[in-house]
């Protein structure tokens, strides 16, 4: 009851930090108006009126403080659609029920203390809604990272048909619980060792694998093939085709389907989830990669995405991978220094750490951390894990 417990206790506060993450709390003051949401309902004409007193744009003039309080700043406020503003809405409604759902699970397991199998299926769904949130934020999280410019693009070598591998099977067990046959292909590929972002490549792959298992149908195919399109010098340029028998979509949706927060109707957040920001991620990794991407649907039928990305081939030797091995034993006795600010991180790094029989030093912020490490003896801690945000 206690473990439940302290989802209870955390979940408004998750609640509020989504709300400041989703920016959702903006108002825009526009001749004495304020409109809740950042949605602002004047003309282009008035909102290029607007950005010329703009005290932060490169263009505008000097201009006194009630004049710049009496316009939006296009820089330092998002101005938001009314569309816009409708899939903040959907997106705080989808947070909301899911934390409500965590509440109710913890309730549940209050209300019953000694049946272990209520307390086991109410920490199943607690961790199932809490799944769907940590989706969410990392979705709102990486799409924030490549609208500000701050994703940076790898450049290592790789091997592509492993990594292809490494990506069907972790969406293999997916696929196969509801029958869906996922089909790898790999057509003529004479340079398979590339120099790119393995790690982007992965995440837009994935995005779209994961749609087209879940707008698929029971029993249905996913196939997957890639292919060395061109060859110029040291570079290549290599095509990905995904199709799918889904549930396909219409010529209007496609038209917007890579905008954030967008699926074709709205009963689809409840019956296949989702937060409708992977394939605005996907199409921002790949116009950031120099690459293409394509997309050819019929409702009831399927759709086929077809992705073009450049990559440099690797001219150097592939190394053998080493062979690591973990013995958590070698931790048994070790002196650690934890510095956490967040309660349950704490004790939940403090368990782990126990239960390897590392002895922990706690501190709940930075000041403590320095004097813990201050008045302990040369060599007193074998290690610090500091949490890298404090």
């Amino acid at each position: 009851a206690a473990f439940l417990n302290h989802f209870l206790f955390a979940a408004p506060f998750i609640f509020h930090f989504l709300l400041e993450l989703s920016d959702i709390v903006c108002y825009t003051a526009v001749a004495s108006k304020i409109y809740p949401m950042g949605v602002y309902e004047g003309s282009d004409s008035e909102m290029e009126e607007n950005q010329k007193h703009c005290c932060c744009c490169d263009n505008a003039p000097e201009a006194d403080a009630a004049a710049d309080a009496a316009v939006p700043c296009c820089c330092r406020h998002k101005v938001r659609t009314p569309e816009e503003h409708k899939a903040l809405l959907n997106r705080l409604s989808r947070i909301e029920g899911q934390i409500r759902g965590i509440r109710g699970m913890v309730e549940i397991g209050d209300r019953c203390p000694e049946d272990m199998a209520r307390q086991a299926d109410c920490r199943k769904k607690i961790w199932e809604a809490s799944t769907l949130l940590l989706e969410l934020v990392n979705e709102v999280l990486d799409m924030g990272k490549l609208e500000s410019g701050e994703v940076v693009l790898e450049s290592v070598p790789f091997d592509l048909p492993e990594l292809m591998h490494e990506i069907t099977d972790v969406l293999e067990k997916q696929a196969a619980e509801r029958g869906i046959v996922l089909h790898r292909e790999y057509g003529k590929l004479p340079h398979p060792r590339l120099v790119g972002s393995p790690l982007h490549v992965k995440r837009l792959l994935m995005n779209v694998l994961s749609n087209a298992i879940k707008y698929n149908r029971d029993k249905g195919r996913v196939m997957l093939d890639c292919f060395e399109l061109s060859c110029t010098g040291d570079k290549v340029q290599i095509c990905f085709v995904c199709a799918d028998t889904g549930i396909g979509m219409s010529e209007e949706f496609q038209k917007r389907m890579f905008e954030p927060f967008t699926q074709e109707n709205a009963g689809a957040r409840s019956v296949y989830g989702g937060t409708g920001l992977g394939m605005s991620i996907t199409k921002s990794l790949v116009d950031k990669m120099g690459g293409t991407i394509g997309v050819e649907s019929r409702q009831g039928v399927g759709t086929t995405y077809t992705i073009t990305l450049p990559f440099v081939i690797d001219s150097t030797e592939a190394a053998e991978p080493e062979q690591q091995q973990t013995d958590l034993a070698v931790l048994q006795g070790q002196r650690v220094l934890l510095a956490e600010d967040n309660a349950l991180n704490m004790e939940i790094m403090e368990f782990l750490l126990n239960e390897v029989g590392v002895k922990v030093t706690k501190a709940a912020d930075g000041q403590q951390a320095v004097e813990a490490f201050a008045v302990s003896p040369v060599g007193g801690f074998d290690a610090i894990l500091m949490d890298v945000m404090m």
